[in-house]
């Protein structure tokens, strides 16, 4: 056992809340950090920290260059909406949570699900999935995974319409 070689990253859990108020939104985020010296781990927390900006920005005009300067701007959007509207908005929300969904020598994936609620009849969810490269230090285009990407998506067209009950030939969207 002592012999034996590891491939994996070190990462240390990061949990970052926004304040607790009657008047604040709520700010979740709940993810790794890579801990290692090497370009891997700092293109993983570059491209988490450039995800969460990306989520929690409300002004575009502003450069925003940290997770805290986001849950700022996210907290400044939300109290510009409620003194526009008289505090009539409803509370806003958002939640971010990474995680490491595989990893081996060559190749680490992690997963990213965001929830934001800014008003309106729902929330916007989504999940992606970011993929680095260990030896070279950099992220991953999903498309680089596929030798021919119109061949999967001709499969992937093919298995929906198998999933949805829709005829091979018709409309995709008919249904």
């Amino acid at each position: 056992f002592g012999c034996e070689e590891t491939h994996k990253l070190t990462f240390e859990p990061v949990a970052i809340e926004s304040p607790r108020c009657a008047e604040c939104p709520s700010v979740t985020i709940e993810i790794p950090e890579a801990l290692d010296n090497s370009a891997v781990a700092k293109a993983i927390n570059t491209a988490l920290r450039e995800e969460i900006i990306y989520h929690l920005k409300f002004d575009e005009g502003k450069d925003v260059a940290t997770i805290e300067e986001a849950v700022a701007s996210f907290t400044e959007g939300f109290h510009q909406i409620q003194q526009k509207f008289g505090g009539e908005s409803a509370p806003w929300e958002a939640k971010i949570q990474g995680r490491v969904v595989y990893e081996d020598e060559h190749i680490i994936t992690l997963s990213l699900n965001a929830y934001t609620f800014t008003g309106g009849a729902h929330g916007y969810g989504s999940t992606i999935f970011l993929n680095f490269d260990k030896a070279k230090g950099i992220e991953l285009n999903p498309y680089q995974f596929f030798n021919d990407v119109e061949e999967f998506e001709e499969f992937a067209e093919a298995k929906f319409r198998e999933q949805e009950k829709i005829p091979q030939e018709g409309n995709i969207n008919q249904t």
